[in-house]
């Protein structure tokens, strides 16, 4: 085995395998990641050194994005040395000190030490950004990687399934803490197992455009009596078997009772089909007709996954006021202080210092904004906070034009888009990349839609 395959079988492996233990938000478990993806990072400086040749994504490609993230890393780093002027320290500091009678180090950030933890996590996540987007230019190595996780997806959705319906509120055996009567699989949290369910429904269904693409008839309309008849002529077990995948992830998503991840999952596959439609159909009746049968395939599987699950559609969360007291929250520390922040995993101090008689007593403490673009902005500040969203929102950019310019493989691009749509707007209302296990998906997901955006003519040099 070459540096470049261990490198990305380790990478792979280790993405897939972060969901089990409850994913991955224990530290000892998203550390080990950490290492690990580091370590593969290594394997791929070492083997790019050895064999220049072999495919790849070149800095400069990507070179905007990387120097966006690489100023944002600098800021989030300066925030927590004391290198500051005194007057960009929070004044917490100093009003510590007088009651301490000592002069303690102070900085832009309230908690320098969570600060270190996230820096070093979203370092993780870059890493592995890179990792997918080196080894995603390889067709097989992106094929394999959708593989790897529709596998572990199905295994997780599977496990969640059967011991929801057993009635049995445990984790592999232990007790619940939180979301005792919903479905979480290996997760925590049932919001955050329906964001990772929904990339891996993506990832899935990327796989069977990818596995399918000889059961696509020449004439323009794919749902047409004779294309249904030639795909069914042409239908082999793995496409059964990516179907089956499908469903599987699809039903313990809706029994999760997320409203907010249900409806992204759906909007996020929509917004697949549709750039896949447009792209690769001219025929309007194609698109018609491709509506048409996702309206009937969500309204079949969600009546048999659960009714119960749909009636929550229309309910009222309980905590919505809380949550909205919170953001208030947040909107008024981002006022105080919009340009420096209070440093990356500071937010459940910001949430102490600003919380007032507005919030009852009985609310519980947040230690999220339950908004990713607000806790973000809480806290890099503005600038950087705004920097690190815009990154993202190009790499997005990037793989739509990808959609469009390439010829073959636009299933990958595509993917990528629709990931980051579902993140976004899953993150306005919740904070998913908070669960390691769903941010590593991420980066993974939108590696693989970058690295295959660019023309095959291009992308090496």
């Amino acid at each position: 085995m070459t540096a470049r395959t261990a490198s990305y079988w380790l990478a792979i492996i280790a993405v897939a395998l972060l969901a089990l233990p409850y994913g991955g938000v224990r530290p000892w478990a998203w550390s080990l990641y950490a290492v690990t993806v580091g370590v593969a990072l290594v394997l791929w400086a070492w083997a790019s050194l050895t064999d220049p040749s072999a495919p790849r994504v070149r800095l400069r490609r990507v070179a905007w994005a990387a120097g966006g993230m690489m100023l944002v890393f600098a800021w989030a780093t300066f925030q927590l040395l004391g290198l500051s002027p005194a007057a960009w320290h929070h004044p917490l500091w100093q009003a510590g000190g007088s009651l301490l009678a000592m002069k303690p180090m102070s900085a832009i950030s309230l908690n320098p030490a969570a600060g270190r933890a996230e820096l070093t996590w979203l370092l993780a996540l870059v890493a592995t950004f890179w990792l997918a987007l080196q080894h995603g230019r390889s067709e097989r190595h992106a094929r394999t990687s959708l593989i790897v996780i529709a596998t572990m997806a199905v295994a997780c959705a599977t496990y969640g399934m059967v011991v929801h319906l057993s009635g049995a509120a445990t984790i592999f055996g232990q007790e619940k803490w939180a979301y005792g009567n919903q479905l979480t699989a290996t997760f925590v949290s049932a919001n955050h197992f329906a964001a990772w369910g929904g990339l891996s429904l993506l990832a899935t269904t990327a796989l069977l455009f990818r596995t399918g693409d000889r059961l696509v008839a020449t004439e323009d309309n794919p749902l047409s009596r004779g294309a249904l008849l030639f795909a069914l002529d042409r239908l082999r077990f793995t496409d059964v078997a990516i179907l089956l995948a499908l469903f599987v992830i699809f039903s313990a998503v809706l029994l999760t009772g997320s409203r907010a991840g249900m409806a992204n999952m759906i909007g996020a596959a929509g917004l697949f089909g549709a750039l896949m439609v447009v792209k690769h159909f001219r025929d309007p009746r194609a698109i018609i007709s491709f509506a048409i049968a996702g309206v009937i395939i969500v309204v079949i599987v969600a009546a048999a996954a659960s009714e119960s699950t749909l009636k929550r559609l229309n309910t009222v969360v309980a905590d919505s006021e809380a949550r909205g007291q919170v953001h208030g929250l947040a909107l008024e520390a981002i006022a105080d202080r919009p340009w420096l922040g209070y440093g990356l995993g500071a937010f459940p101090e910001v949430y102490q210092l600003y919380r007032d008689e507005r919030v009852a007593a009985a609310t519980p403490r947040f230690d999220h904004a339950h908004s990713s673009p607000l806790e973000l902005v809480v806290e890099l500040g503005l600038p950087a906070g705004v920097l690190m969203m815009a990154v993202v929102g190009g790499l997005a950019i990037r793989c739509a034009v990808g959609v469009f310019v390439r010829r073959r493989r636009t299933t990958y691009p595509a993917m990528g888009v629709a990931a980051v749509a579902l993140i976004a707007v899953h993150g306005l209302v919740d904070f998913p990349l908070a669960t390691p296990a769903v941010g590593a998906l991420f980066a993974w997901l939108l590696g693989l839609g970058v690295a295959q955006s660019f023309r095959a003519r291009t992308a090496l040099d």
